[in-house]
């Protein structure tokens, strides 16, 4: 019998695999050991563990100094990241957010939440992820901002958006929770627009633990109202009761950091592992017309018109 007539497993035909994937193994001794000193530490000074601690501010600067700088905060998820980072840019209300048409729930939710409208742009073709031709299409006099999401681990072609965003006033926000350490001509996503957000849950290239999230800026004017919108409206410095805008806990804490700078430490390695299967992947994919892997070349130069197909993606958020 071919392969063109075989029965389906859930037809009742013979399974090609007997037995599961193997785990993902996220977490290693090396969390481990970080966790249980810090544990240590905490029983040994009586001290509580806490949001804004040395470990959180730690993995902040790590996290900055590995994008080239900028302000990075922890917060405690990525949609918790993408509420704050439109919230800080302080939209006018009414208004409209572009979106990008693949993406997660939590890449959209924040919009309504923050009594603006989701106006969805289609993907480019050949690719996941929205293009400027696609988002020039959904603009407005009512839009307030642009959302584009690095999907799979492949960079939007970010030049293109930047100038479309330049010509009408618009911030514009990278999610970059699919694509840690993606690059978009040399340069790491989450550097090229106003500000980028990031999911560090347990099933991305690396982790803070179970949930959390990043925002990163370079606008040192901006970090400061996303750590006010990120804190109950706390003005920075100011104690509890200088709470000077309406806006809710979404804090990070130290022992979600800890976890992170492991992490973090790491993602290089996670990469190189990950554009391995990627490439055997594809070989082993090679010639099927049903599926396929999506182009990518880790050392090309983009070439002119198609920027995003010569950049180099970490595979898969």
């Amino acid at each position: 019998m071919t392969p063109r007539t075989a029965r389906l497993a859930v037809d009742g035909g013979e399974p090609v695999r007997t037995r599961p994937f193997p785990p993902r193994r996220v977490f290693g001794p090396e969390e481990r050991a970080a966790v249980d000193a810090f544990f240590a530490r905490t029983i040994e000074t009586g001290d509580d563990f806490r949001y804004g601690g040395d470990e959180q501010r730690a993995y902040e600067a790590e996290f900055a100094r590995y994008h080239g700088g900028g302000h990075a905060l922890l917060v405690s998820s990525g949609t918790a990241a993408l509420y704050v980072a439109l919230g800080a840019l302080e939209p006018r209300r009414p208004g409209e957010v572009v979106v990008p048409a693949v993406t997660d729930a939590g890449g959209v939710m924040p919009v309504p939440l923050l009594g603006l409208v989701p106006v969805v742009a289609d993907t480019a073709p050949g690719s996941f992820n929205v293009g400027a031709p696609q988002i020039e299409r959904c603009l407005s006099e009512w839009t307030r901002a642009i959302v584009v999401a690095h999907i799979g681990g492949e960079p939007v072609a970010m030049e293109p958006v930047l100038a479309l965003a330049r010509r009408h006033g618009l911030p514009v926000v990278e999610d970059c929770s699919q694509a840690h350490g993606a690059e978009y001509r040399g340069r790491p996503v989450g550097t090229f627009g106003d500000v980028a957000v990031y999911s560090t849950m347990t099933n991305k290239h690396h982790s803070t633990g179970g949930q959390g999230g990043v925002v990163h800026t370079r606008d040192p004017a901006l970090y400061e109202r996303i750590r006010r919108f990120s804190d109950r409206g706390k003005a920075a410095g100011a104690d509890a009761v200088r709470n000077v805008q309406a806006a809710l806990n979404f804090n990070g804490n130290d022992l979600a950091a800890v976890i992170g700078r492991v992490q973090l430490a790491k993602l290089p390695g996670v990469l190189a592992a990950r554009r391995d299967l990627v490439t055997r992947l594809r070989a082993g994919l090679h010639g099927l017309e049903a599926t396929g892997v999506p182009a990518w070349r880790p050392t090309a130069a983009p070439p002119t018109g198609s920027s995003a197909s010569g950049s180099t993606s970490p595979a898969w958020g």
